[in-house]
This record gives C-alpha cells, structure tokens and sequence, in this order.
C-alpha cells in the first residue's frame, strides 16, 4: 500500500484499486501530467510505487510509457462529447495507437 499526503489527509492506494481503476478504464485515451495524449491499457508496480501503462500516440521510438500513480489523468471520454471522442480515437489508431487486444500487468515480485 502506498500514502499519498493530501493537505492533512491521508489516502491510501492499494493496488487492487488501482487495477479496479484502470481495468474499468481500460484502452480510453487520457491526458498525462506531461500533457500528452495516451492510451490507458494497464499497470505496473515497483516496491515504492504504482504505475500507469500508457500506450504512446505519437511517439515512434517509445511505444510504452509509465507513469506514477500519484498523478493525475484526465480521462477525455468524460471531457469531451462522444462524437468528439470518437473523431480524437480514430486519429490516434491513424498513428498507430490502436486498442490493446489484453489489459497489461506487469506485477514485481519480490
């Protein structure tokens, strides 16, 4: 389990939750804390932290990236109307950021 200080309050992520979160999120496109537009297909965890498996839509050299859960996505399904949506998802599978066949978990063992 990982804490995350909030002012005076502390939140606790297990990582049940966030595969809970992210399996219901499962291939949407989202905005990252460095402002890039990305597929959300999975998780991955260290011993000191969770990560988010994004799957890059413009980034050629980089299929694959991961982020701290400790950021915040933004879900563009949820900001956007579906035709808008739906117009943002055919252009990422243009540039070769199609729908992941299987959700990815990359669990360390220790």
């Amino acid at each position: 389990m990982i804490q995350l200080k909030k002012g005076e309050i502390m939140l606790s992520l297990t990582y049940e939750h966030l595969k809970e979160e992210v399996f219901d999120r499962f291939n949407e496109l989202v905005i990252s804390s460095d402002l890039n537009i990305s597929r959300l297909v999975g998780i991955s965890d260290t011993p000191d932290d969770y990560y988010y498996i994004l799957k890059n839509t413009n980034e050629k050299n980089q299929k694959y990236s991961y982020l701290s859960a400790v950021c915040r996505l933004v879900y563009l399904k949820d900001t956007m109307s579906y035709d808008d949506y739906l117009y943002l998802n055919s252009i990422a599978e243009i540039n070769g950021c199609e729908n992941e066949n299987e959700f990815i978990e990359r669990k360390t063992t220790l």
